[in-house]
């Protein structure tokens, strides 16, 4: 007996330790997950708000805001830029032949650091509408470097994603609504349902770029809309559109039956039943569910540059329109697209840095604005729904 006591105590410590541990497993990666999504922001938030913020009133850059994003074009003098080549070289014969390498090569950085402070100070920049006023630097003397869309402003990317959000949260509240109460509270629970609903769960996972591909195929060249606001709308809708269906669903079932019992038994219609005892209680979540889905849609690059965003395009959506309807078959410029260019096809330096991050900022802030706005209607419809639960 005391044998099997001694035993049943080891055994018990030794599940007690496995606990604690998986416990620290599950502890760790939570906090590392959570760390390094606080290392991405602050890294975004740091570098990005130089591009926003200024020393002067009224502290923000607000060209930044309204202008449309222009070439940089940076001048440097030729002889720094000669001497540091000099000391680079010399830097690597040094390596090859030299045992004192270490002592030598310090002195060399020190240098070559003293060169690039001059170099930077020396540096002359002009954005392309200053550059038209501006003299002619003697090629002998300066070496001109360019930099697209390192200069201005996101204005005109700004604006078009926000037309795009406009345009797609309506259709996607509206067909997510409807099919959501279609599934939840009239349709029988035949095989055609369980097919329509796991072939719903089955889009939700289909990549971007599909439904992007597939927006280029049919809107913008089947239908002849090109590249415009109206196909992407409808291209970000069907993508967004079956995680708001599922999201809408299980809101609807959260509210009781016996909500709906009781508005028939006092002769109420099922429209009427729904209308008025399962809508305004989970109308918030609805809200909050199509929200966070555009929110997290609007930054895919995939299916916006397929169908609606331009690269490049001077204008702003409401500019340069012959009619009315012309406004719904442009193209535009798009935050996600945007920073993707800045991202890919541009040197990450000093003269290029302050844009890329300052635009992703910017996106940062509209996409948490819009979560938050979705956080607050989701309690809103928690603290409804509390009596009835």
């Amino acid at each position: 007996m005391n044998l099997l006591k001694t035993r049943s105590q080891k055994n018990g410590q030794i599940t007690a330790h496995s606990r604690n541990l998986l416990k620290r497993f599950f502890q760790f990666n939570t906090y590392l997950f959570f760390t390094c999504i606080c290392l991405i922001f602050l890294t975004i938030s740091i570098n990005g708000s130089k591009a926003i913020f200024t020393s002067k009133f009224p502290y923000i850059n607000t060209a930044f805001f309204t202008e449309k994003p222009q070439t940089l074009y940076v001048y440097k003098p030729k002889w720094i830029i000669q001497k540091l080549s000099a000391l680079e070289a010399e830097s690597e014969l040094i390596k090859q032949e030299d045992s004192n390498y270490e002592t030598k090569h310090l002195t060399v950085k020190k240098e070559v650091q003293l060169l690039e402070k001059q170099l930077l100070n020396e540096t002359i920049k002009f954005t392309e509408y200053q550059i038209q006023n501006s003299q002619e630097f003697d090629p002998n003397i300066y070496l001109r470097e360019t930099y697209p869309f390192s200069a201005g402003g996101i204005a005109p990317a700004l604006f078009g994603s926000i037309f795009l959000i406009l345009g797609t949260f309506p259709i996607v509240f509206l067909m997510g609504l409807s099919s959501a109460i279609y599934l939840s509270e009239y349709s029988p629970n035949d095989k055609t349902t369980k097919i329509i609903k796991n072939s719903i769960n089955a889009l939700a996972g289909t990549p971007s770029i599909i439904f992007g591909v597939f927006g280029y195929g049919i809107f913008v060249l089947a239908f002849g809309w090109g590249f415009s606001l109206l196909a992407g709308w409808l291209t970000i809708a069907l993508m967004t559109l079956p995680t708001v269906i599922s999201d809408c669903e299980i809101a609807l079932k959260r509210i009781p039956e016996r909500e709906r019992m009781n508005a028939i038994a006092l002769g109420a219609s099922k429209w009427q039943s729904i209308r008025h005892n399962v809508l305004p209680y989970s109308i918030n979540e609805i809200f909050a569910s199509t929200l966070f889905n555009i929110a997290k849609t609007s930054g895919e690059a995939a299916p916006i540059m397929f169908t609606a965003a331009y690269a490049f395009r001077d204008k702003l959506p409401w500019q340069g329109l012959e009619n009315w309807h012309d406004f719904f078959f442009q193209g535009v410029m798009a935050l996600p697209y945007h920073i993707y260019i800045l991202s890919v096809k541009l040197p990450i330096n000093a003269y290029t840095r302050d844009m890329q991050y300052g635009a992703a900022f910017i996106f940062l802030l509209f996409v948490g604005s819009l979560s938050m706005l979705g956080i607050y209607l989701k309690q809103l419809s928690i603290n409804k729904q509390k009596p009835y639960l």
